[in-house]
């Protein structure tokens, strides 16, 4: 349901972009992102999960196609594979820090 809610997420972010720069769309959904974390972790409800869900679907999709835009102005001509690649490699990377922090978090809560 998520991915589905991001491909929403990243019209919706295009209209934002229309309004503001993208840099500063991709503040916006950073804020957002820190905010869901941050009221996820006093959260208790299934309900709430939910909607905190639906909330993150909606910037993961934004914070996923600006970032790659941006990132796409920002190299230089002729080095797009080499950072491209880079740029892929290190988000693999950090599949596995997330759930690793997250643990953690989790460990000192309880």
């Amino acid at each position: 349901i998520q991915q589905f809610i991001a491909f929403g997420g990243a019209y919706l972010f295009i209209l934002i972009t229309r309004k503001m720069k993208t840099k500063w769309a991709i503040v916006l959904s950073l804020a957002v992102w820190t905010g869901v974390t941050i009221w996820a972790y006093f959260g208790t409800s299934t309900r709430l999960f939910y909607v905190q869900a639906f909330i993150i679907g909606i910037v993961a999709g934004g914070t996923n196609s600006l970032s790659r835009s941006l990132f796409s102005r920002l190299i230089p001509a002729g080095c797009e594979s080499q950072l491209f690649s880079l740029y892929e490699v290190s988000q693999r990377g950090t599949s596995f820090i997330g759930p690793l922090v997250y643990g953690f978090v989790t460990s000192a809560k309880n």
